[in-house]
């Protein structure tokens, strides 16, 4: 019940439906909505409302689709689009990896309910070192050096074309990382 906070006083925010759980006033998530929804949002960039976090935070992101590229940048925040795959989409338009973890993010760094698409990565890898800076991948997720969870998302129609010995990843690349992956769809991502 959302209506008395003498029910359970000290609720967590489990999910993005912007219900206050425990009915006093606080722990509002941060809101992202594009222009024209109807949700009162903090922000209508998601790359605008990471920069604005903290760690530990939680970005709710209203249905819709989002055109842009986000980096994490260390954060360990949880960004949640709040109806889910189906409905929340990030799409990078070919201009690069959609969503980018790779900077230490741990297991507390979430990413749920989204479809990830229209990443893109070329080049030419050279095999001349183990750096992944040295990779063509990952052009959906590219997680280097990081642990994050995933969960509940389609990495989809994402490409990655490139020569050498480092080309791959496109849909995930995952390089010198532990991911924790649930409910994961990967479909017609081409390397």
């Amino acid at each position: 019940d959302d209506s008395n906070a003498s029910i359970f006083p000290g609720a967590l925010e489990v999910d993005c439906d912007l219900v206050d759980q425990d009915c006093d006033g606080t722990d509002w998530p941060i809101a992202v909505a594009p222009v024209g929804s109807s949700w009162v949002a903090d922000f209508t960039s998601v790359q605008d409302a990471i920069n604005a976090s903290l760690p530990g935070d939680r970005i709710c992101v209203a249905p819709g689709t989002y055109q842009e590229q986000i980096n994490f940048m260390g954060q360990d925040l949880e960004l949640v689009g709040a109806g889910g795959a189906s409905m929340t989409t990030l799409d990078a338009n070919g201009l690069g990896t959609v969503v980018i973890l790779e900077n230490g993010e741990t297991s507390a760094a979430l990413l749920k309910g989204f479809t990830i698409t229209g990443g893109y990565r070329n080049g030419r890898s050279y095999g001349l070192s183990n750096d992944s800076d040295d990779f063509i991948a990952g052009a959906g997720i590219r997680v280097v050096g990081s642990s994050p969870s995933l969960q509940d998302l389609v990495v989809e129609n994402n490409l990655v074309e490139g020569v050498g010995e480092y080309v791959g990843g496109g849909g995930i690349f995952a390089y010198n990382s532990r991911l924790q992956m649930d409910n994961l769809t990967l479909q017609q991502n081409i390397v």
